[in-house]
């Protein structure tokens, strides 16, 4: 069966796994549902791939010859220098004991084999959904990744992190950052001098720098507002208190970065050269029945709605039969509220629907 994907949509995954079946089926699932796929045989040859490319996210197995999945994890997160790469673990091990192992280690999820396909296709539309980059800036190496941990944890955001103000001023140049957590007190240029240095870049729109240090008292706070911080956060900083200051200053992230949830259908293969025509009649319905609403032809609307009733099962679509079947009832009760809402779920329903193909 070929695997080439139904559609496109532009992000790269990177499967660390040895078992050839298991390599075919993950492929499989991940490029029918739209997702460019690597494969690497272990950790070894995954860091050379990651070292050659930027992925949106990695599947890493944990045994494997070579390298294990827990190495290669950990060599991949001190080796990041741009925003933290999502990884899943994907392994027969049991939970919970590995599962919190892995988490420890950094990586942000665990699906245990065999897989559900829908478990994994969610995970993964969840992981590389784009979410607001929030920069932290701390020489303490340990201090930033609990900080960058407690932000993922959040589940609504990515991370990247900077040792000094200049690191943190060249990643600001580099990247669409949301929010700046500064340590204040750094070498090569504290963080003061680099609060200061980000306010003199006039980014539109402006990026607001969060002041992190272990001094107390109404001057320190004044000397962080002067140097153009737009907030303050004491160290060590409590989760409670990052995710308060983030929902404070990244206001606008659900209006920036929408995220729709996608609606994963799974059909034979057989008539897979079928389904984007038949998607793309049904948003011609949908259309229609606006142009309908408006003439007065609730017949043509019910008639439409019979329609799907009867076709959307036989291709998969059980929603679109659903759907059809409601709209045929309410055209035969001349409820134009309704048909205007059941219209409204139908055409969200075609913008979200991934289709994954499956095997006879």
């Amino acid at each position: 069966m070929a695997d080439s994907p139904l559609t496109d949509n532009g992000i790269s995954i990177l499967v660390a796994e040895d078992t050839p079946d298991n390599q075919a089926l993950v492929k499989r699932v991940l490029r029918s549902a739209g997702y460019g796929v690597d494969i690497a045989a272990n950790g070894q040859e995954a860091l050379a791939l990651c070292s050659r490319r930027r992925y949106d996210l990695i599947l890493m197995d944990l045994q494997m010859p070579v390298m294990d999945g827990f190495e290669a994890a950990g060599a991949i997160r001190a080796s990041e220098s741009g925003p933290r790469m999502p990884i899943i673990a994907f392994s027969a091990l049991p939970l919970p004991e590995y599962r919190d192992r892995c988490l420890s280690l950094g990586m942000d999820e665990y699906i245990q084999k065999p897989f559900d396909e829908k478990v994994l296709l969610e995970a993964v539309a969840r992981l590389t959904a784009p979410q607001p980059l929030i920069l932290v800036v701390d020489d303490a190496e340990e201090s930033r990744r609990l900080i960058e941990k407690h932000i993922v944890g959040l589940g609504r955001y990515k991370t990247t992190s900077a040792g000094n103000g200049v690191e943190a001023i060249r990643a600001i140049q580099k990247y669409r950052v949301a929010m700046v957590l500064m340590d204040m007190e750094m070498p090569v240029m504290d963080g003061y001098t680099a609060a200061r240095a980000i306010r003199g870049m006039n980014i539109k729109p402006e990026v607001p720098v969060i002041a992190m240090t272990a001094h107390e008292g109404d001057r320190e706070i004044a000397r962080c507002l002067k140097a153009g911080c737009a907030g303050y956060l004491h160290k060590p900083a409590r989760r409670a208190d990052l995710a308060a200051a983030i929902r404070e200053h990244v206001k606008d992230s659900s209006d920036r970065f929408p995220v729709e949830k996608a609606e994963y259908v799974f059909v034979n293969a057989d008539i897979s050269e079928l389904i984007p025509g038949y998607l793309e009649n049904r948003g011609k319905d949908s259309l229609a029945i606006v142009q309908l609403l408006e003439e007065g032809n609730i017949q043509e609307i019910r008639r439409l709605g019979h329609s799907m009733s009867g076709s959307g099962g036989g291709y998969g679509f059980r929603e679109i039969s659903s759907l059809g079947k409601a709209l045929e009832k309410a055209a035969l009760a001349n409820n134009l509220k309704a048909i205007e809402r059941l219209n409204r779920r139908l055409s969200l329903y075609l913008k979200t629907v991934r289709v994954v193909l499956k095997e006879d």
